[in-house]
Formats: C-alpha cells, sequence, structure tokens
C-alpha cells in the first residue's frame, strides 16, 4: 500500500524506481485530508515531475567544440542528441587555426589541444591530458560516453565495410564541391572555402570534374542506397538488436550526402535518417534545405 513506479524516459532509456508515495505527502494530506479525486496515483505523478526535472539538471553538462559538416564530430552529436546529453556546441570556421599561407586564420581549435583537430568534449570528469582543455579523438569521446553515462551502444560488426569502400570516393565526389556551399559557421568567411580547397585540390581532388561527373556518379550512389537499403534490419537501426556503433559511424555519411541534389532515398534509409537526426534537431541539421 503507498508504494508506486516512477518511469523516465531519456531517449531510448528508461529509468524505473520503486517509490513510497506517502513520504512525499505534504503532513496535512497523510492525515486523512486528501481532497475528492486526489488518489495515490495523482500525488505519485506530482512527485515524478519534480522528481524528472531533478535528474535532468544533475547531468553533467558538457561544452562540444565542432565543425558542422565534420562526419568525426557528427557521430559525437548523434550519440549525445539520440540518448538525450546535454551539450553546449561551438562552431568553428574550418579555417581557423591553420597557416596563414594556407588562407588560415585565428587560433580556433588550436588553443584547445595545441592541433587543429575536432571534435573536442569539455567537462566535468572528462579525461584530458593536461596540456589539453579537453578530451580530442571521436572514438575516445564516444567511448567515455558510453561508459560514463552506462549507454548500450554494442560494437561495429563490420558489416558493411565492403559496401563502405564502394560508398566513400562517390560520397566525396559528389559532396564536396557541394558541402562547401552550404550557410554554415564552417564556410562563413572566404578563406574557409579556400582553406578546403586548398587541402582537398593538395591531395589530388578536382572539384570542377567531380561536378562534370554528377549525373553518372547519381546513378550508382543511388544503387549503392538501394544496396543499403536491404542491408537495413531493424525499425530506426542497421541491426535488429538496435543502434550499435555501425550506425552512429555511418549516419554522419547520411548527413553529408544530403547536401546532394538528385539523390533518391529508398524508405528504409530514409526512416533510419530522419529517426537519428530527429532526436538531435535542438543542435544540428541535415542539408536538405541546401542542396544543390
Amino acid at each position: 500500500m503507498g508504494l508506486g513506479t516512477w518511469q523516465r524516459r531519456t531517449g531510448p532509456i528508461v529509468l524505473s524506481v520503486k517509490v513510497n508515495i506517502w513520504q512525499f505527502v505534504p503532513m496535512s494530506l497523510s492525515r486523512g485530508k486528501l481532497v475528492a479525486g486526489l488518489t495515490a496515483t495523482t500525488l505519485a505523478a506530482a512527485f515524478l515531475v519534480r522528481r524528472s526535472y531533478a535528474l535532468s539538471s544533475s547531468m553533467p553538462k558538457y561544452t562540444l567544440h565542432v565543425y558542422d559538416h565534420c562526419p568525426f564530430c557528427i557521430r559525437v552529436e548523434l550519440l549525445c542528441g539520440i540518448f538525450g546529453i546535454n551539450y553546449d556546441r561551438v562552431v568553428y570556421g574550418y579555417g581557423e587555426g591553420a597557416p596563414a599561407e594556407k588562407h588560415g586564420y585565428g587560433d580556433g581549435p588550436v588553443k584547445l589541444t595545441g592541433k587543429k583537430m575536432l571534435p573536442v568534449l569539455e567537462g566535468p570528469g572528462v579525461p584530458k591530458p593536461s596540456n589539453m582543455v579537453g578530451m580530442p579523438e571521436s572514438l575516445d569521446i564516444c567511448s567515455y560516453l558510453i561508459a560514463h553515462h552506462k549507454l548500450n551502444v554494442p560494437c561495429a560488426t563490420g558489416r558493411l565495410d565492403k559496401w563502405k569502400q564502394r560508398f566513400n570516393p562517390v560520397k566525396s565526389k559528389l559532396s564536396r564541391p557541394r558541402i562547401i556551399k552550404v550557410p554554415v559557421k564552417d564556410w562563413e568567411k572566404e578563406e574557409d572555402v579556400a582553406y578546403a580547397k586548398q587541402k582537398y585540390e593538395g591531395n589530388g581532388f578536382n572539384y570542377e570534374a567531380a561536378l562534370a561527373e554528377t549525373p553518372a556518379l547519381l546513378d550508382e550512389m543511388n544503387k549503392l542506397l538501394l544496396e543499403l537499403d536491404g542491408f537495413l534490419d531493424g525499425d530506426e537501426s542497421i541491426y535488429s538488436w538496435g543502434l550499435s556503433m555501425e550506425d552512429i559511424t555511418l549516419l554522419p555519411d547520411m548527413k553529408t550526402l544530403s547536401v546532394v541534389d538528385g539523390i533518391v532515398w529508398p524508405p528504409k534509409v530514409r526512416k533510419w535518417i530522419d529517426a537519428a537526426y530527429g532526436k538531435c534537431a535542438s543542435q544540428m541539421e541535415l542539408y536538405d534545405n541546401y542542396k544543390c
């Protein structure tokens, strides 16, 4: 008598706690002055709302330093968004911290770790080298968050590795000439775009040739996405047992690809994408509105 169960959902996690309702009821009510219709369930609900807010406010508040377009940064943002982990988002121009001879400017992320690298996670208790402001490396950050918040995120199996070997070159040719046109902080200055183009052209990428190949590349990509549709076993995940690191590492490529006009998203792939990014809408968005 007087026992109830409190449940709170945080993303896919449900916390369930047995509580003695009467210990949270004011003394005047517990002495028999319950008003008509005010049941134990109602009283429990009132307490649970208060308790839910208390739990939310007690969660560590992180600062995550990112580029909006960076697939490694997006991994961490997806993990946080899907599991309801709160963070403040700091976005940098892509040329910030690069050498002046490469069109760079300012310190940017260099002041965080000594290197021009993102993401970087700051927060209470986050492990970091003594000479750094926060923790670098996307998979290290994901591993820490999974362990610290006791998340259930199975490892990747590698089942899609051969498919990715065919997918990645096509994705790069389609997205690289277009993503620099998206109106986000990454490309706010001319130097940001100039730095990116010099970087990739220095590695042999030809922007004009990639654009000229668009019709053939789109045909190939749409076939690859149909193959991916056949791999998806879960309702909102690659595997039937739920979200895994396979999802966390592949979903960023879907955001990258969303900038490309002419992509035909198969139904299961689109549902998978929208389910994940819908949980992250308060911090980041897909590039559907900027496709070109």
